[in-house]
């Protein structure tokens, strides 16, 4: 089957394969810390490596060290085509194959980009790696700092660490802003980092008035001993999956990974029952045999009824 390269907004596409020098001609680079060591990928479409014909490259860096390890193109119209034109093709073959067929080919997949990270990536004896850019790392630490400025304490500050040998790379530590309250932008606006955000109640119905107030359902944990406290914890708030002494309550597979308000989008939950439902075409077949049928020796003109 073929395979297509994805990608969205402004022509940007996915490049996938082995990086090759820059230097052909009408490549330009797409900042002034590019040059032309820098590796660059090819596109992926219809089961082969291409070339790019785009002028528009992407810098990717090494969010621990800041350093431009690789390009890849802003795919060009012509090209966004292809790979849609190859998607189309082959998906009337991958719609046939079996979800065991589907499961050893990312199997497979997810096991090469282990390979790759282990080597390039993790370091032993590392428990918490950097940002994905310099850019998520300023847009952290703008909201740890507005959130002090808003009021909010700082037990645990990680926002000004410096790892050593990694001084340029995109590292915000463990932080605990304390004293948070439901107006401030820390707690308002997600923050994407190794930041504890915490706000106090003092009642149990204090909490959960605290969790309906937000305007978003995503997903929410209780922690207790007490049986009675996450029963009506559990029933009352207006969240899609809610964990009790589970950190992070999403499901397994076999049950729908679920929201609600603004954390949902639609009107089917994906994975478990609703997911199969989705891609299930419904058939009902109604049909009537009498005992009196057996007998007949001369074809019936008249329309059928239950009562005849």
């Amino acid at each position: 089957g073929g395979g297509g390269g994805a990608g969205k907004g402004r022509g940007r596409c996915l490049a996938l394969g082995l990086p090759r020098r820059a230097g052909a001609p009408g490549v330009a680079s797409a900042a002034a810390s590019s040059s032309s060591a820098v590796p660059t990928t090819k596109l992926f479409i219809d089961g082969k490596f291409v070339e790019s014909k785009t002028t528009e490259w992407i810098d990717i860096h090494n969010p621990a060290t800041n350093e431009v390890v690789a390009r890849v193109p802003k795919a060009t119209p012509s090209e966004m085509e292809a790979a849609v034109a190859s998607c189309k093709k082959a998906f009337w073959n991958w719609s046939e194959t079996s979800v065991l067929s589907r499961q050893q080919i990312f199997l497979r997949y997810q096991q090469l980009i282990k390979d790759n990270l282990v080597r390039h990536i993790y370091q032993p004896g590392a428990d918490l790696g950097p940002l994905i850019s310099h850019q998520a790392k300023e847009r952290v630490c703008h909201l740890i700092e507005k959130g002090v400025k808003e009021g909010a304490s700082i037990l645990l500050d990680g926002h000004n660490i410096k790892v050593k040998g990694y001084e340029h790379g995109s590292f915000v530590g463990p932080t605990i802003l304390a004293n948070v309250k439901p107006n401030m932008t820390c707690y308002k606006e997600e923050i994407f980092g190794p930041v504890l955000v915490v706000l106090e109640a003092d009642t149990l119905d204090d909490a959960i008035k605290m969790v309906n107030n937000n305007p978003y359902g995503h997903g929410t944990a209780i922690f207790t001993t007490n049986g009675a406290t996450p029963w009506k914890y559990s029933h009352l708030v207006d969240v899609g999956q809610v964990g009790v002494n589970v950190p992070i309550p999403v499901p397994l597979p076999m049950f729908s990974f679920t929201g609600s308000r603004p954390s949902f989008r639609g009107d089917a939950n994906f994975y478990g029952k609703q997911g199969v439902q989705f891609y299930t075409q419904l058939k009902t077949i109604i049909s009537q045999w009498k005992e009196e049928d057996a007998t007949v020796t001369k074809p019936a003109v008249v329309m059928p009824t239950m009562g005849n």
